[in-house]
């Protein structure tokens, strides 16, 4: 549960609660931040290709828990 009050600046992601908060306070009242379902769906084929290999603590990780 979640509360909007006058004046009250909400920050956070876009989830189920802040999406209804937005479309009862406005969009200029509430600070979104990461990405939206398109965002991500644009993002996703680049992290598949690059990923855990430019990482290199990342790589080591899932290679140990790919054993």
């Amino acid at each position: 549960m979640k509360l909007a009050l006058n004046g009250a600046l909400t920050i956070g992601t876009l989830d189920g609660a802040n999406i209804e908060i937005r479309d009862h306070v406005g969009a200029d009242n509430l600070f979104i931040f990461g990405l939206n379902a398109d965002e991500v769906a644009e993002q996703t084929p680049r992290r598949r290709s690059t990923g855990a290999r430019t990482n290199r603590p990342v790589a080591g990780t899932v290679r140990w828990f790919s054993r």
